[in-house]
């Protein structure tokens, strides 16, 4: 497909760039807000606490969806067109979210949303890359980093003062003019492709897929509400998960054009990714969820408060992404890699010595130094994965990729919300025993809470509070634990692929793997 080349001037060139840059904010924004803003969502739409998780894993269902059709609109619409259509229309349900009273209509515009805003992400960088000449793009990918990292540390702030001064509504309608703003400026000052092209798709394995992210998500969201295997609807679309599953990989293997290319799991370099992605970004995008959550929920902090708990989680990502080049000219990806998962892996750990009157400095202390593994993440892992891809299957690596990072991120916060919310039970459960008049300090806690001053509820309802708030403590340090093991499994997925790499390469040459010097650094 032949594309016009823009010739710019250079202030045509900056605004164009600015709106790029804004756009992919705009996207990215989106998970940060969304997360604060979830108890005031479900406590003006009548939702439970459990339920709020929903309207991010409906997104990024709605991206999963998205990324499998972006090859074949891509070729359709072309790169600059399809990302100024998406620009348009994502204002427009944005709307919808920021004015619905009904949970269930809010939680449909979300999933259109995710679909819609899908091509954003991947599609600003190959249109800024198309811009500028090559011996830039080592900055530019650095520019367009540093703007996609510092949402983490704005998203939080900014959704959090607008819930907490004005309204959560507020949060999605600010996409609006920006949406609007952005997809005008790159409509009128870029030339949009003409010619169009219709490559092959694969219906059948899209609709395959769709089964199954639409099965799992189910199964995973609501799972806990329906009692899991003792209910036969989610014994039902276990089946069809499983049936559409089973379907799927064989028809992905005989397909001439398959949504996802599983043989391209043959390249150890991207079945390490996919692994990586897998373990980690469910964990990684479990903890952006349910942080402000329990912030929010149990510890008594309002919206911003929460931001500015969580904010710090962008300020070293944010520092460190213009450098990430050089980074990568003294170490390799795996190297890089291997030191994020080892700092998340300490800081899951620390987290799980948190206690109940933990104060707002040590949780911002946590975010802060979390960072510094985020930064050294996404980039490596997104290197990592097209290490040893041909030019030829690069697309259909990405879009292999993106489909798994996007998947991992709904359910993992569904896996690590149900583990949570049972876990909790457990707890509560464990610690009601102790409440007997037997136990000496059940009556020193309920004669002290009668001479609380200004006491608004009675002992028994402060003793039934203080106990639900230490279960939920105590669930929320389970959690961290098994993502702690997450990431030291994928630490050492990088290991044994290091090991493994040697051991092979000795075999074929027959030398020790001690001393043998890897032809490709660790």
């Amino acid at each position: 497909m032949s594309e016009p080349k823009d010739t710019l001037t250079t202030f045509q060139l900056l605004v164009v760039t600015f709106a790029i840059l804004m756009a992919s904010l705009l996207f990215v924004l989106d998970y940060s807000i969304s997360s604060v803003i979830l108890p005031y969502v479900v406590g003006d739409l009548g939702a439970r606490v459990e339920q709020g998780t929903y309207i991010v894993t409906t997104f990024s269902v709605g991206n999963a969806f998205a990324i499998p059709l972006m090859f074949f609109l891509l070729n359709y619409f072309g790169k600059k067109r399809l990302f100024v259509l998406s620009l348009l229309i994502f204002p427009f349900t944005s709307v919808v979210c920021g004015l619905t009273d009904s949970f269930e209509v809010l939680l449909f515009f979300r999933f259109l949303l995710g679909v819609i805003s899908g091509p954003i992400l991947p599609l600003a960088l190959f249109i800024l890359m198309d811009l500028y000449p090559e011996k830039y793009h080592q900055k530019v990918f650095g520019i367009w980093a540093s703007t996609m990292i510092s949402a983490p540390m704005l998203g939080p702030i900014i959704g959090g003062f607008f819930a907490t001064v004005f309204t959560w509504r507020i949060a999605f309608l600010i996409m609006i003019p920006i949406g609007l703003l952005c997809g005008l400026i790159l409509w009128i000052v870029l030339s949009m492709e003409k010619e169009r092209k219709i490559v092959p798709f694969d219906t059948f394995g899209f609709i395959l897929l769709g089964t199954m992210s639409i099965c799992i998500q189910f199964i995973m969201d609501k799972g806990q509400q329906w009692d899991w295997y003792r209910s036969p609807l989610v014994l039902f679309l276990t089946a069809i998960f499983l049936l559409a599953l089973a379907l799927f990989i064989v028809w992905s293997r005989y397909s001439e054009a398959p949504i996802l290319n599983f043989s391209l799991l043959k390249r150890k370099t991207f079945s390490l990714s996919i692994v990586l992605v897998l373990l980690t970004y469910s964990s990684f995008f479990a903890t952006v969820v349910i942080i402000p959550i329990w912030l929010e929920t149990y510890m008594g902090y309002d919206a911003f408060k929460s931001g500015l708990a969580n904010a710090p989680v962008g300020v070293l990502p944010f520092l460190i992404a213009p450098f990430l080049g050089y980074f990568f000219s003294w170490f390799s990806s795996k190297k890089l890699l291997f030191f994020s998962m080892v700092v998340f892996a300490a800081i899951s750990y620390w987290t799980t010595n948190f206690y109940i009157d933990i104060d707002l400095y040590h949780i911002q202390l946590s975010r802060l130094i979390l960072g510094l593994g985020f930064a050294f993440y996404l980039a490596p892992l997104m290197t990592l994965s097209l290490e040893e891809i041909n030019e030829s299957e690069r697309s259909s690596a990405l879009i292999f990729f993106h489909f798994c990072r996007v998947t991992a991120g709904a359910l993992g916060t569904s896996c690590f919300t149900t583990i949570w919310t049972r876990r909790g039970y457990f707890h509560r459960q464990f610690l009601t025993e102790f409440v007997t008049p037997l136990n000496p300090y059940t009556g020193q806690f309920l004669e002290a809470a009668k001479k609380v001053p200004f006491g608004v509820t009675s002992p028994p309802a402060e003793l039934n509070s203080s106990l639900q708030n230490q279960a939920v403590i105590l669930a929320l340090l389970d959690v961290f634990w098994a993502i702690m093991w997450c990431y030291i499994i994928a630490a050492s997925s990088i290991l044994l692929w290091w090991l493994w790499d040697r051991i092979e390469r000795w075999s074929k040459g027959g030398q020790d793997p001690i001393n043998l010097a890897p032809s490709k650094p660790f």
